[in-house]
């Protein structure tokens, strides 16, 4: 047998096969066979097993995994027009697999028959009708213990959804406020005018205090198109977030924080997908929250200092029992 290697289009396919269908690994393996088989044959390269290409597909999230990842496993919003015609030109080469019949298949040693897709079902999340979350003033939650706490101190509760300040997104956090624990937004410190004028302990008047808030939350100099964050919560993928198992629309994720661990900033290198939050008992009078998903923003872990250093959630990843990097 000659070396073994992996090309572009091969991983693309099983990435298509794995992602956008809900057919069975059989049938994943038959479809692979009859796009790549005659390919793997001139090349007198043994044919893989249905659970050995499933598990090529894994090998996606691990670090030593091909640099064809990175480039595949890109979030529809941040292809580049030439990615997304490669994708559509092969999920063309699988429908077409998918209808072909009466030929004999390198991988399965089988003759062909013709396959349904079966396209994941379009269900109604909560993330369509959940309202974003809420957010706070940093300033306002103590960040040094774990979980955070969080005491309304003369403004008001949340920030104003309507308010550039709220616009601009923020990372967030599960807080405690009471005997309630909530799942906020809490502000970008570096650009709130607030944090820079009041301290959580200090004796500022109730009029003092709403009037920095309102300067704070609507600062010329926040412009949320250029927000780092795209004006969406933040989460960090391995140190907050448990990955769902068998997700049917693309990479979801359960908000499930730990505690943190020193790291230095590193640059922030967004994706967009779906997570599980948890506000239901924010109290608020337009509804009480939900637990529910709602769209937010990922780092991506592998280029994370933050998620880097959360060594045990890696090392439930690199297993296959934890959260994972988004697709």
């Amino acid at each position: 047998m000659s070396g073994h290697r992996w090309m572009l289009d091969e991983r693309l396919c099983l990435d298509i096969l794995h992602t956008e269908f809900e057919n069975t690994k059989a049938d994943n393996h038959t479809l692979f066979g009859r796009i790549f088989g005659q390919r793997w044959e001139d090349a007198d390269r043994s044919p893989y097993t249905a659970q050995r290409l499933y598990e090529e597909h894994r090998w996606r999230w691990n670090p030593a995994k091909s640099k064809d990842w990175d480039r595949i496993c890109i979030p529809p919003t941040l292809r580049t027009g030439q990615q997304q015609a490669e994708r559509d030109q092969m999920l063309q080469r699988i429908v077409a697999a998918a209808a072909q019949s009466g030929t004999n298949n390198f991988f399965t040693d089988e003759v062909d028959a013709p396959i349904t897709l079966n396209a994941p079902a379009v269900v109604t999340t909560p993330a369509e009708t959940s309202p974003t979350l809420q957010m706070v003033h940093t300033c306002l939650v103590d960040l040094a213990v774990f979980p955070p706490t969080y005491t309304q101190r003369n403004v008001s509760r949340f920030i104003p959804r309507e308010s550039r300040l709220y616009k601009y997104g923020g990372h967030v956090k599960r807080v405690v406020e009471g005997n309630k624990t909530l799942d906020v937004m809490i502000c970008t410190k570096s650009v709130c005018l607030l944090r820079q004028n009041y301290h959580r302990d200090a004796s500022v008047s109730e009029h003092n205090a709403k009037a920095l808030a309102a300067r704070a939350e609507n600062a010329d100099l926040m412009i949320p198109g250029d927000s780092p964050l795209g004006g969406l919560p933040f989460v960090h993928v391995w140190r907050d977030c448990d990955r769902d198992a068998e997700p049917n629309q693309g990479e979801r994720y359960t908000f499930s924080p730990i505690p943190p661990k020193p790291t230095i900033a590193s640059e922030l290198q967004t994706w967009i997908s779906e997570i599980a939050f948890d506000d239901s008992q924010n109290g608020t009078e337009e509804g009480d929250g939900c637990a529910g998903y709602r769209r937010a923003g990922l780092c991506d872990p592998f280029h994370c200092d933050v998620c880097r250093i959360s060594d045990e959630r890696a090392a439930e990843l690199l297993s296959g029992q934890g959260p994972s990097a988004p697709a």
